[in-house]
């Protein structure tokens, strides 16, 4: 129709005609539009809701129906619409499980009363046929007589049986999964399980909805027929016989495994669609069994390239044996395997559902599901890896490429592809053994042509030199200023800095050209030949030695050529101008010397880089972290420092192994006195393959080393005690002095029925006529020393290469708890009489064997993961502490020395592993799905032969979760298995009643805690995370500072609700009272208590500084004490504080003496002081030693850190411990049996100084 041809009819001037043809040309349109609009006239059936999901199903139909999806998309009234005025008439299929066309042309009675009248047939269906046995669908012809496995397409849970009753089942490798398909006549299927040969059948045959599906014997009935049909989205619905309108479902739609299987009125839900597989030819084989609790790299042979991670994303890269390659192999019941990666903990899964071909394999935390369980099948003397979640898919490198950085993806097993062949490298576990110690080093004898090492095989089996590569680390000092530097720079523990203090020269001598045989306890000279003196021989070398007095017959000397064919390779003026021409640096110089297995040294690091293949130069020092690396692979590392130059004639003698516990002990005791004089004192934790000079008889190091820096003025600035550089003596090469790595062990400690204590002992040299132990009994309570014994014995079994003794000791209290035992085994050389002493141990009493599955945990290690750092709960620090403490009580309880770290799944010791829960730290891996742990829970699990595992929602979570170990251990006689703590399920901490065991032989906890002002830390969820800290804690008193209005209105009645008492301003006199102390109203009586604002504080309506005392009695023993908690001046110049403080101090002294003269009473003193242990208002506090400093009185802990903090985090102020402010200070007869900060994100977000606590004991 052309409007325009309509209008060019009218003449000009008839507007009036026009308007009347436009409206009837609009009619027209209007007409053609609504004729072209098809009318839904409803046909003129009912059809009931019971019916309608059966016949209708809107999805179904749009999908099926493509013309119709086109006009109405997903409307589902539209589309209904069009099947009742259409799609009913037109024969279209809008249900899986029923098609009027098909129903009507099936059913032969049918067809024969309606011939092609679907309507009709519908109502037949409504009315009767709904009722009957009739075929209602196309079904699918999957053929005859086939295997095949039916599993929930959702949850890819597999349909399988428990007894008779059909159910899902987590995916099993099993017949009893396995379903045998036979067809019947009319496209229906008898279903028999391959286990069992029973059919799948409908319960007494009924239709009701809810009717049970069990496992019958064949009786021919329409409740075994199945029709089988396809969904749109190429699911199946499976449907019996004997009731058209239900079908196959999972009970209420469950996704657990054991659900029951029932029939259900048809609604086309997921819980209604299964996938129906045909068994793959991977499923016709069996899995191998390749061992269980192994680390391995998983190798494509075709490349020999390793599986590792980038991200979370698995793929080929080059060998090495970094962490991202390395996997955890743990077999379960079922045959298959779960892969955990070592770097983040997380396993081996694969993308898509149920691992389809094409789908993606990466790592994600453990689930416990099909996707991430793996089953292995040997192929062609490889190793294939199919998913559980498909038992047809298996691992495959993408397109069969051989390059490093290829993907891994899933793909339909094929026998013949190598891209889906790997092979499986089992790590053995193994430790770094310490086989050679240097013994000696001569750097600078008189005659600088023979400078040398000596080694000494300390181990009980014979050790070639060439498997060594010795290595020197060296960092100049031409100034002499820079021990302290030089010594952290040289061990890899700080970076240097500047020209006097940079590694900037690193030496490697790689010894596999010296077959050189050293058999136990024999020694070897390693003697550094230069350029100049290449003409020298082995006996030159031995002739200048017998000219100094040494007697050099047998010694074996290895002449080591450090030069080339034109000069020399490793000079020491390499690392300073001012130093000799010899290998060995010998003045103003820092050296640290290591001796280290090649094997160790093949490490390839995630760079790709090997560990052997690094160098260092003035232009590019070592990387501190490779430096770290490199000693803590090495069997032995000696260290030697010089502000000035050597002694001529003299060597460095090193005697043993160094003790971290007895070296810590000692480096205390000496702290002490530095830091009432320096600004900066730090102890620097050793190496354990660092070696030490001589032992004194108490088993400790008789001497360490004192590495300062001085300031511009030349007076000392900073000083790091360290291990020693040996003792100083005339040099004597080959020679084994008496006493050095006597290698005495304590093999084991246990109480007869007698009473009396049997030690065992081992040594590895036969030199000594007798050998036996010094064991001093301590009381804990006062840290005093009760009795002391000394046993000998000349009875000596072999072993091998070991020699071992057993000595009896009586009159030891070893009943009481209060009783630690220090045991120190030593022996008496043949010849001259002389003692050789170890390294000494500490046992608590009574003494207990302690075992993990059985086996004893003689070695263990209190470990973290390396994901820690990026855990969720961001707490690291707490964790380390946990780890600490729980080391501390076992070494304490058992005897056992325990060394804490990183966690090493190739070592052979056993190892208690402390870790948080969440998607990054690793956590998740150690435990099983169904003890995962949740908010504030913590579990312990013993999974594999010695290692138990402890994973915490907080790192508080964590270490009661640890304590619950020492506990049990504390209260354990005779043995106690450790695996007996295992816990079926995740555990609550409730802070109300799981607090923090009370040190054995304490009587009172003790703490202070500068709770920060409220106006410098408003968050008011800080209060709640105190809170949790006092109640797990449990202390019985607590000082605070800082605890100002705002802070009384949000927590005092916390404190109250908990059972204390808290007493403040009430001793003001209307003034604000910072100092608070609160004490358990149930445990104590207050006696007498005041307060007073201290010198300096100008603000007498509001004192910032005071101190706040209270005598206490305790209500059960009459005990009374005192407590006083201080907060000092910190206004003004530096000038003014300093003078202010002392006359603090002087008022907190003079106030302990009035109440030890009132009360006869012992006297606590804590708070925040704002001093430092080298300024004078401390010395003031402990310069007559009326008290005492806790951090150097507890027998146990003690806590020589920075207390202040990053707020909001768990990250210590830099800086020495000597700048520390916060202390407790008591008098004489307060034992302190632990000195310990709480370090944890409650008290980081909580203030922004961590509270400390003391367990005492008052006598």
């Amino acid at each position: 129709m052309e409007y325009c041809t309509i209008n060019s009819k009218f003449p000009k001037g008839t507007n009036e005609m026009k308007k009347k043809y436009r409206i009837l040309s609009l009619c027209l349109l209007l007409a053609v539009i609504i004729t072209s609009i098809p009318f839904l006239t409803r046909a003129a059936i009912d059809i009931p809701t019971d019916i309608k999901p059966i016949v209708f199903n809107a999805t179904y139909y749009a999908e099926k129906n493509s013309d119709v999806k086109k006009l109405y998309g997903n409307d589902e009234q539209g589309l209904y619409d069009h099947f009742l005025a259409y799609g009913i008439k037109e024969g279209r299929q809008a249900s899986p499980i029923f098609s009027v066309s098909h129903y009507l042309s099936q059913n032969s009675d049918l067809k024969s009363a309606y011939g092609t009248d679907n309507e009709k047939a519908l109502t037949h269906f409504i009315n009767t046929g709904s009722k009957e046995a009739r075929i209602t669908a196309p079904a699918e012809n999957l053929g005859s007589n086939v295997k095949v496995r039916i599993s929930v397409s959702s949850t890819g849970l597999n349909v399988g049986y428990s007894n008779t009753n059909v159910q899902t089942n987590t995916t099993l490798l099993e017949a009893a999964q396995l379903w045998n398909l036979v067809r019947q006549g009319d496209g229906g299927y008898k279903i028999t399980n391959v286990a069992t040969g029973k059919l799948m059948t409908v319960k007494g045959g009924a239709t009701a909805n809810g009717t049970n599906v069990e496992l019958a014997d064949d009786n021919g009935s329409n409740s075994q027929i199945w029709y089988i049909y396809k969904n749109m989205n190429n699911t199946y619905t499976i449907r019996a016989k004997c009731g058209v309108k239900c079908v196959l479902t999972v009970k209420n739609g469950s996704t657990s495994s054991g659900t029951n299987i029932q029939m259900n009125t048809f609604a086309g839900g997921a819980s209604q669609e299964f996938n129906v597989q045909t068994e793959s030819a991977l499923e016709a084989m069996t899995p191998v069994d390749i061992g269980s609790n192994f680390w391995g790299n998983i190798q494509a042979p075709s490349s020999n390239y390793n599986l590792a991670l980038s991200g979370d994303n698995v793929l080929l890269r080059y060998a090495n044996t970094g962490y991202n390659q390395l996997w955890r192999f743990i077999r379960f019941s079922d045959g298959s395997y779960e892969i955990t990666n070592l770097k983040n903990g997380k396993s081996l899964a694969c993308d898509g559902f149920p691992g389809t071909p094409g789908s993606n394999v990466y790592v994600k935390f453990s689930n416990n599901t099909a996707s991430q369980r793996w089953y292995i099948y040997e192929v062609n003397g490889n190793y294939v890896l199919g998913t559980r979640s498909a038992l047809s898919s298996v691992m495959e490198v993408t397109g069969g490429t051989v390059a490093s950085g290829t993907n891994i993806q899933l793909a339909s097993f094929s026998s013949s592809s190598a891209a889906q062949q790997f092979k499986v490298k089992k790590i053995e576990k193994t430790d770094i053994e310490k086989n050679l110690a240097i013994s000696e080093i001569c750097e600078s004898p008189a005659n600088a042509s023979y400078e040398f090492i000596e080694a000494t095989n300390v181990s009980n089996k014979s050790i070639n030199l060439k498997e060594y590569s010795l290595y020197r680390f060296a960092c100049t000092n031409g100034s002499g200023k820079y021990q302290y530097t030089g010594y952290q720079a040289i061990l890899g523990l700080v970076a240097g800095t500047g020209t006097d203090t940079s590694l900037s020269f690193l030496a490697k001598l790689n010894l596999s050209s010296y077959n050189t045989v050293i058999h136990p306890g024999e020694v070897a000279v390693l003697w550094f030949v230069k350029y100049a003196d290449r003409a020298l021989t082995v006996d030159d070398f031995k002739n200048y030695w017998e000219s100094q007095g040494c007697s050099m017959d047998g010694v074996n000397v290895v002449r080591i050529a450090t030069y080339d064919g034109t000069s020399d390779l490793y000079p020491a003026s390499g690392i300073n101008t001012n130093t000799g021409i010899g290998f060995l640096p010998d003045n103003k110089v820092g050296v640290a010397i290591s001796l280290i297995k090649n094997s160790a040294l093949a490490t390839r690091l995630e760079n790709g880089k090997v560990l052997k293949d690094y160098t260092a130069s003035s232009d590019a020092p070592l990387d501190v972290a490779l430096t770290a690396q490199l000693h803590s692979v090495a069997d032995s590392t000696a260290v030697y420092i010089f502000a000035d130059g050597a002694k001529t004639g003299k060597s460095h003698n090193f005697y043993s192994f160094v003790d971290t516990e007895a070296y810590l002990d000692t480096c205390n005791e000496q702290l002490e006195d530095y830091m009432l004089k320096y600004t900066h004192v730090f102890p620097t934790v050793p190496y354990s393959a660092q070696v030490t000079g001589t032992l004194s008889s108490d088993g400790c190091p008789s001497l360490l080393g004192e590495y300062i820096n001085v300031d511009s003025s030349g007076n000392p600035a900073s000083i790091a005690i360290g291990v020693d550089s040996g003792n100083l003596d005339t040099p004597t090469p080959g020679v084994k002095r008496f006493g050095q790595f006597a290698g005495f062990k304590l093999v084991n400690a246990e109480t007869d029925t007698s009473g009396n204590v049997v030690l065992t002992g081992s040594f590895t040299e036969d030199i000594y006529s007798k050998a036996g132990f010094i064991v001093t009994a301590v009381c804990a309570d006062t840290g005093k020393l009760t009795v002391k014994k000394t046993e000998l014995t000349s009875d000596f079994t072999i072993e091998g290469n070991v020699y071992k003794f057993t000595v009896k000791i009586g009159g030891l209290p070893i009943t009481d708890k209060g009783t630690v035992l220090n045991v120190v085994p030593f022996g008496i050389d043949k010849e001259t009489g002389d003692r050789a002493v170890s390294a000494r141990r500490q046992i608590r009493c009574p003494l207990v064997n302690v075992t993990i599955n059985g086996a004893s945990i003689e070695g263990l290690h209190v470990t973290y993961l390396a994901d820690e750092k990026n855990a969720p709960i961001n707490d690291l620090t707490g964790i380390l502490d946990a780890i600490e403490l729980l080391a501390d009580d076992i070494e304490y309880y058992t005897g056992i020395e325990v060394e804490t770290g990183i966690y090493n799944p190739r070592a052979s010791y056993p190892q208690i592993v402390v870790a948080s829960e969440g998607d990054t730290s690793g956590g998740n891996a150690l435990v099983a799905n169904n003890k995962a742990v949740g908010e504030n829970q913590y579990t312990i699990v013993a999974k594999t032969k010695r290692e138990l595992y402890i994973v915490g929602d907080s790192a508080m979570a964590a270490e009661y979760a640890c304590q619950i170990v020492s506990r049990a251990i504390s209260g354990a006689v005779g043995t106690f298995e450790l695996s007996t703590l295992s816990s079926d399920y995740p555990e609550t901490l409730d802070t109300s009643k799981h607090t923090l065991a009370m040190t054995d032989g304490a009587d009172y906890r003790i703490m202070t805690m500068n709770i920060q002002d409220h106006k410098f830390n408003t968050a008011l969820e800080r209060y709640d995370a105190l809170e949790e800290v006092v109640k797990y804690t449990n202390v019985d008193v607590i000082g605070f500072q800082e605890y100002g209005l705002e802070v009384m209105n949000n927590f005092t009645h916390r404190l109250q609700a908990n059972g204390y008492t808290v007493f403040g301003n009430d001793l003001s006199n209307g003034l604000q009272n910072r100092t608070v102390i609160a004490f358990k109203t149930s445990r104590f009586t207050c006696v007498e208590k005041g307060f007073f604002a201290l010198p300096g504080d100008d603000n007498n309506n509001n004192p910032w500084y005071g101190t706040n005392w209270a005598v206490l009695k305790d209500k059960q023993t009459g005990k009374t004490f005192a407590v006083t908690s201080s907060h000092f001046f910190n206004r003004g110049t530096d000038e003014e504080k300093l003078a202010t403080r002392i006359l603090n101090s002087e008022k907190v002294v003079a106030l302990t003496k009035d109440i030890q003269k009132k009360h006869g009473c012992e006297v606590i003193n804590f708070g925040d002081f704002n001093m430092r242990s080298f300024d004078e208002a401390y010395h003031v506090m402990v310069k007559d030693g009326y008290l005492t400093d806790s951090r150097f009185d507890s027998y146990r802990d003690d806590f020589l850190e920075r207390i202040g903090h990053v707020l909001g985090t768990t990250t210590s102020h830099e800086g020495s411990p000597s700048r520390t402010i916060d202390f407790l200070f008591t008098t004489e007869k307060v034992n302190t049996l632990r000195t310990r900060a709480v370090r944890n994100m409650q008290t980081g977000i909580g203030t922004d100084h961590y509270p400390i606590y003391v367990d005492v004991a008052i006598n």
